[in-house]
């Protein structure tokens, strides 16, 4: 009887025993399952960013280890497979989900190691080297290089590795020929110009530029994403090739002065050529991207030729009979203006008079060139007089001289010795009366001359440049020169 109880009571704790286990298998069914397939979830996420991870700054000196110390990957808590899409779309939890303690699953496989970080494995050793050996030839083939080499500690380790770090070949290319790490990017606000994004983000704009290759930086809008910073390669890979290119060499200039030749004349006697010479380099790349040029070899082809050009010193006097549209200052060694165009003494001055010391006898020139149309005497003011007329509208007159030297229908250059100061006529004193007529109408003539030949004013409104002023005035020395000389000369013979 006793042992029927203790049946009884036995099988009543197996049954309690199974309804607990039933409730607690349900409620880790509802619970626990999904949590962990959370983390199979984020498992995988981290795992396929680990492989992608920032690396250190690659050496200037590649190394390839062609064996080195077997390693394997560390186990994972959660082991998963890869797959092309979100893990919760292609696969249910349940499937993922492994018994923690069950024994992770290792393959002998090669493994990649770029700059010490891990990249992947595969199982062909020699189609791994095969990989690393297309990047070269392909980067040699865009940058048209005849050497190419990597600018990372490249380690490939034969080993034992947990079957979820081992890639497919095409996955391994994808790996290799992707960046290191996601560039910085910025979004454009509104308001946002070049200069301040680049001092926001502590860059120059040539950073800038150089992040943003091919894009207008100066159309920017508000929205738009821009590079911060190149993408940075998990293989860096330098080439090398050698460049020839022709290119012209200027021909140098040389001047030769003459005083064959007036001062505005200009003859070639040698006519320049460029030369031509070639250029050897040898061009560095990186990724593509240019960054050192050094000249190997300069080889001349064909040396230039010097232009030699001539230029005349001799200064041309004025044409006769042509007016330049300026007024130069007719009493040269008379620089006073002793009474000025106005009202004066009950009448009106309608010229100014030029004079100072010694005043008689000296030189009156005219202040332009053209046609004499009056050279005589007048009794009731102008005493000997010389009226010129410019061709214009414009006329000049020089009144009161103790000598003309020239006669009507006499055509004069600008600075031409025309008549010498005297006192002739209605006169206070020995001074010469200049006067302008605009179209017979008698104007101010004050702000027409100036002693000073950097301050000429066109009296025609059609004004010269600089280097034609210049070039006037030196031809009006001359003729004031050459006149002045014909007139000594004749003086001394007739004494």
């Amino acid at each position: 009887m006793e042992s029927e109880n203790q049946n009884a009571e036995s099988q009543q704790t197996r049954q309690e025993r199974n309804r607990r286990c039933a409730l607690l298998l349900h409620f880790a069914k509802k619970s626990i399952l999904p949590v962990l397939a959370m983390l199979v979830v984020a498992g995988s996420s981290y795992t396929a960013h680990a492989w992608s991870a920032e690396v250190h700054h690659a050496q200037l000196q590649p190394h390839m280890a062609a064996s080195a110390t077997a390693q394997t990957v560390r186990k994972a808590a959660l082991r998963f497979a890869l797959s092309d899409g979100p893990v919760s779309v292609r696969t249910s939890a349940t499937e993922l989900l492994l018994a923690e303690n069950a024994p992770a699953v290792k393959q002998q496989a090669v493994g990649l190691y770029v700059d010490d970080n891990f990249i992947g494995a595969v199982y062909d050793e020699d189609k791994l080297r095969q990989m690393l050996l297309n990047v070269l030839n392909n980067a040699k083939t865009a940058t048209h290089g005849t050497d190419a080499a990597f600018l990372n500690r490249i380690a490939i380790v034969p080993g034992q590795y947990e079957q979820t770090a081992v890639v497919t070949d095409d996955a391994m290319m994808v790996l290799l020929s992707g960046n290191r790490r996601q560039t910085k990017t910025y979004t454009v606000l509104r308001g946002d110009t070049v200069a301040s994004i680049a001092k926001k983000n502590n860059l120059s704009e040539a950073a800038l530029a150089q992040a943003n290759q091919g894009l207008n930086l100066q159309s920017l809008h508000a929205g738009d994403v821009i590079q911060l910073e190149l993408p940075q390669k998990v293989l860096s890979v330098q080439t090398t090739r050698t460049e020839s290119k022709t290119t012209s060499v200027a021909f140098a200039q040389q001047t030769v002065l003459s005083e064959d030749l007036y001062d505005d004349q200009t003859v070639v006697k040698t006519k320049g050529e460029t030369g031509l010479k070639t250029t050897t380099y040898e061009v560095t790349c990186v990724n593509g991207q240019e960054t050192a040029r050094r000249t190997l070899q300069e080889k001349q082809n064909r040396a230039p030729v010097t232009q030699v050009s001539v230029k005349g010193t001799k200064t041309r006097a004025s044409a006769a009979g042509t007016a330049t549209g300026y007024f130069l200052w007719p009493t040269p060694t008379l620089t006073s203006i002793t009474s000025g165009y106005g009202a004066r003494w009950g009448s009106f001055h309608y010229g100014l008079d030029l004079s100072g010391a010694n005043a008689t006898g000296q030189p009156i020139y005219a202040a332009d060139g053209g046609t004499v149309v009056t050279a005589g005497f007048d009794a009731g003011g102008y005493g000997n007089y010389v009226v010129i007329d410019h061709g214009n509208g414009f006329e000049s007159i020089y009144g009161h001289a103790s000598k003309l030297l020239v006669s009507q229908g006499e055509k004069v250059a600008q600075g031409q010795l025309i008549a010498l100061v005297g006192s002739t006529g209605r006169s206070t004193g020995a001074h010469c009366h200049f006067e302008v007529h605009k179209n017979g109408a008698k104007m101010n003539p004050t702000g027409l001359i100036s002693t000073d030949s950097s301050k000429l004013v066109s009296y025609t409104g059609e004004a010269l440049d600089t280097a034609q002023v210049q070039a006037m005035v030196r031809a009006a020395k001359v003729s004031s020169q050459s006149s002045l000389n014909a007139y000594q000369k004749s003086s001394a013979v007739k004494q």
